[in-house]
């Protein structure tokens, strides 16, 4: 569930409308690890059942995630923006905007993350979507 809160917060999408970039991405790659509590977890694909985002024209879209043997799946709008091959994601977690940035080249979409999160808490992350 952490790891679902935190990949839900790296994403919410803000858009110039570049119709190049909308439609829909799938996660082809994921990799890294989280510690919590002194214990280091991997990240890996098979513990997905589906990770897409939909960039629509407008700027704005959908992330869905859904973790295997859970029994709820992820659903957020968001909205994007490029700038270049920068993709700026800008999320509405809890009130709070909160801003990454992405890599956008040819229809793929990778994001590198190292978050320290405090009191032994952290995530290490590549993850890389493709559009279909």
């Amino acid at each position: 569930l952490a790891l679902m809160l935190a990949l839900g917060c790296v994403f919410a999408l803000v858009s110039c409308g570049n119709g190049d970039v909308a439609g829909t991405y799938e996660m082809t790659e994921i990799s890294g690890s989280t510690t919590s509590d002194g214990v280091t977890s991997p990240i890996t694909k098979d513990m997905f059942e589906y990770y897409t985002l939909t960039l629509n024209d407008d700027g704005t879209g959908t992330l869905a995630s859904k973790a295997k043997g859970e029994p709820t799946s992820m659903e957020q709008d968001i909205e994007w923006e490029l700038d270049g091959s920068t993709l700026k994601i800008i999320s509405n977690i809890a009130g709070m905007k909160i801003t990454e940035e992405m890599t956008y080249e040819n229809g793929v979409i990778t994001y590198d993350v190292t978050q320290n999160m405090g009191a032994g808490n952290s995530m290490t992350m590549h993850l890389v979507l493709e559009k279909q």
